[in-house]
């Protein structure tokens, strides 16, 4: 179901009184035409609104507002007129912001300011009240076609963080949180009962098709936007990870200097590359979608940025690395991890993006305490608590079934999961639903099952 809650807003937000034309007393007005000017306001992150449109109805005249949200009407004939404002942020909020019907006499100046709801205004009338209880803050944003433009309702927008909890019994600990909510038609989601200074990541899913991971932090803010750009199903039929959409770039270290000979990958692609003695590489052949880009070099600690790839316009990205004191170490651990989930196909499946995947840096950062830490923030499940531990449901199917390094496994009782591995053992987990299950996990009597795939350091040795 879709949190998202349409409205609009019309009428005038401030108007000040008419004023005389100031001028020279020596050269009387011969025109008597009027002269309206205003500002564009953004009440949402504070300050002014640049590169608004605003319309004169009633007339062919219109303007963009400058980089101080300023705007101006000249030689304007007495009369009675409406303004509208269009900006993507209202596209955005499904919001329009106009005035009532101005009166303009003769020879005068009229001062108009036009504002943006503020985001309290927007979250009351888009967030239900049992939301806000949850936290007050909110991510609003579109998902759409990154080739067409066209939005892409029924996806899955998903937003995951951490919540620091301090008790008697357990101490300080940070607990993931998971929200969700439903495009609808229009592609518009809002996710409500966001914690105010939030930071964690974004992601949307439909039927296989998966956005990358992307950064999200509100701040001090309230309401932050996030648009995101998924394939259809219809567009990702066959095989995903070859598109038409073209990446270039460019390496560097802290100080600015290129980083030659870094291998740069893109997530669900094959197309991989290798910078140059500049810096700069080029990808080609890549899928469209809001996707990571992915920096490995010798001497630096890896690098993930977040990119929108499109067929339509080639996209560009400088990524910034650091080098580390302890590289060759790091480096030994990650070849192994890498030869080992290349021979069992983690590697490939990635690519082909059919389920979810999660690496080792992935699973560390979302420091779990225990296996079922780990599925409270991945959508399609759900932890409850049952009589002897900890109990991992599908959101999405009838029952779950496991394969830890290649071997099935079915939990008999609640909590057996977390007993299997620990999290600081696990190199890779992949997650799938019960329509998208590899050949090689499915079990019998199990087709309609979640399947949870477990690769364990104890296959690099």
């Amino acid at each position: 179901m879709c949190l998202a809650r349409r409205f609009s807003i019309v009428g005038p937000l401030v108007v000040l009184p008419l004023l005389p034309l100031v001028g020279q007393k020596s050269q009387p007005v011969q025109t008597h035409r009027s002269t309206i000017v205003g500002i564009a306001v953004d009440s949402i992150h504070g300050g002014a609104l640049p590169d608004a449109t605003i319309l004169l109805a009633g007339t062919t005249l219109s303007t963009v507002t400058d980089a101080d949200g300023k705007f101006r009407f000249d030689s304007v004939a007495p009369g009675s007129y409406r303004i509208a404002m269009f900006h993507p942020l209202l596209d955005t909020l499904d919001v329009a912001v106009g005035t009532a019907a101005l009166r303009m006499g003769a020879d005068s100046v009229l001062q108009v300011v036009l504002a943006t709801p503020s985001s309290r205004t927007i979250i009351d009338r888009a967030c239900p009240e049992a939301r806000r209880r949850l936290g007050p803050a909110a991510i609003m944003g579109r998902v759409e076609d990154p080739d067409t433009h066209t939005p892409i309702s029924g996806v899955r927008v998903s937003v995951v963080w951490k919540d620091l909890t301090i008790s008697k019994l357990t101490g300080v600990r940070r607990t993931p949180v998971l929200r969700e909510a439903i495009t609808g038609t229009d592609g518009a989601y809002v996710i409500c009962g966001i914690a105010t200074g939030m930071h964690g990541t974004i992601q949307a899913d439909r039927k296989g098709s998966v956005t990358a991971e992307v950064p999200i932090a509100l701040g001090d803010a309230q309401l932050a936007f996030q648009p995101l750009t998924l394939l259809s199903l219809a567009t990702t039929a066959g095989s995903s990870v070859v598109g038409h959409a073209v990446l270039t770039g460019r390496v560097v270290d802290q100080s600015g200097s290129f980083v030659a000979g870094a291998h740069v990958t893109v997530q669900g692609a094959r197309s991989q590359g290798t910078t140059t003695t500049t810096g700069d590489f080029r990808l080609t052949d890549l899928p469209s979608g809001t996707s990571a880009v992915l920096v490995r070099r010798i001497g630096f600690a890896p690098a993930e940025v977040t990119v929108a790839l499109s067929a339509a316009t080639p996209a560009s990205v400088t990524v910034h690395v650091e080098r580390t004191s302890t590289a060759l170490a790091a480096v030994k651990v990650v070849g192994a991890y890498e030869v080992a989930l290349t021979q069992n196909g983690f590697t490939d499946r990635k690519r082909m993006g059919m389920g979810r995947y999660m690496t080792a840096e992935q699973i560390a950062s979302r420091q779990p305490t225990v296996l079922s830490d780990l599925f409270r923030t991945i959508p399609g499940f759900k932890v409850t608590g049952g009589l002897t531990g900890n109990e991992i449901q599908s959101t999405r199917s009838k029952c779950v079934t496991y394969w830890v390094d290649g071997v099935p496994r079915r939990e008999v009782q609640s909590g057996q999961a977390d007993t299997w591995v620990q999290p600081t053992q696990i190199i890779a987990l992949e997650t799938y639903g019960s329509a998208e299950v590899p050949q090689q996990f499915m079990m019998a009597g199990s087709m309609d099952c979640s399947v949870v795939v477990i690769w364990t350091n104890r296959t690099t040795r």
